[in-house]
């Protein structure tokens, strides 16, 4: 389960779409209105109603893994203040990149050597 984010200009459900459709599938959300297109633009859209339940009792879905991340990234956020939104924001891409890789403090040298990896594979020597 990977996470993503992408700092929009709006929650409109025009901006939405654009990043989901570039980004994400299958998309599992609450029922927000701007992401009731979803399925009209043949995506797999599975909701939950989070007035009546945190899981849908037919389907299952539930949104607890993005709101686990969103949970995590502020939480390294918090640590950033006085920052400006920019700087912020390239905060929250080290924070995704470092889920997706899995980096943990108890693993230091070993995400310093696949950094080391990643950026020789886009910077060949």
């Amino acid at each position: 389960k990977k996470g993503f984010l992408q700092r929009v200009p709006n929650r409109s459900a025009a901006t939405l779409e654009a990043v989901i459709i570039e980004n994400v599938l299958p998309v599992h959300t609450d029922k927000w209105a701007s992401y009731r297109n979803l399925q009209q633009l043949g995506y797999i859209h599975k909701t939950v109603n989070h007035s009546t339940n945190f899981v849908d009792p037919e389907t299952g879905t539930c949104t607890n893994h993005i709101e686990a991340y969103w949970s995590r990234i502020k939480r390294r956020l918090k640590y950033v203040t006085g920052s400006s939104g920019d700087m912020k924001w390239s905060r929250v891409d080290e924070s995704m990149y470092r889920e997706m890789y899995g980096f943990t403090a108890k693993k230091n040298f070993e995400n310093f050597y696949t950094f080391l990896e990643h950026i020789a594979a886009v910077y060949p020597p």
